[in-house]
Formats: C-alpha cells, structure tokens, sequence
C-alpha cells in the first residue's frame, strides 16, 4: 500500500509544469544586464511551452515559445528552459532538475512495486 502511495506521489511531481502555465521575462531589446526588478514577466498555459532568451550580438529578446530548438554559436543563438522564470542569465539550459528527480524516484517506485 505505501508503494502504490509513493508511486501516486512522483506521478504528480512529474507531471508537466505547464499544468499551473509557466512564467517567463518578456523584452525586446532587453538591457545587459538583466535587471528582474523592472521587467514584464508573462504567463502561458500552452502545452509544451519553453521560456526563451534570444541573442544576436547586442540585442537581447526574452519570451517564450512552443517550439524552442536551442543553438548556440559563441554565445549567439537562442536557449530555452521550461521552469518559471527561468529565462534570466546569460546561457540557460533546457535541464529541469525536479522532473529528472521525480522521473527518478518513479522508476525506483515501479522497481519496488515489480519486487513486490
């Protein structure tokens, strides 16, 4: 009984964080560097969306997308992460610790319950 609990539990930990809808900073032309405290956050609950940071030489562009395919060419191309707000730094990555987490501890659960 207390497997197939944990195992409820990390399929909903796992589950896509564009459920509640994800936050990203929006900006044309944004300034460098980055200040929080003065920017446009916007939220989309579309399915799949990525937080987006876009850089061609000076021009900076923040937002987001529903279809990020992530380049970088010293240090111009485009990033794309999937956590709230998660578009502020210089280089992000697409890398979401807490699903890696939670997918984990799902696999260890389905293990526990096969043992069983």
């Amino acid at each position: 009984m207390n497997t197939i609990l944990a195992f409820c539990i990390c399929v909903a930990i796992a589950l896509p964080v564009s459920i509640h809808g994800l936050q990203c900073y929006s900006c044309d032309s944004c300034p460098v560097p980055f200040n929080t405290n003065n920017a446009t956050i916007v939220l989309t609950n579309t399915t799949g969306a990525s937080c987006t940071k876009y850089v061609f030489a000076s021009y900076v562009s923040k937002g987001y997308t529903t279809n990020c395919a992530q380049v970088n060419v010293n240090g111009i191309g485009t990033w794309c992460c999937s956590t709230d707000l998660c578009n502020t730094g210089q280089s992000i990555g697409s890398f979401d610790s807490k699903r890696t987490l939670a997918t984990f501890l799902v696999a260890i659960g389905i293990m526990k319950m096969i043992r069983s």
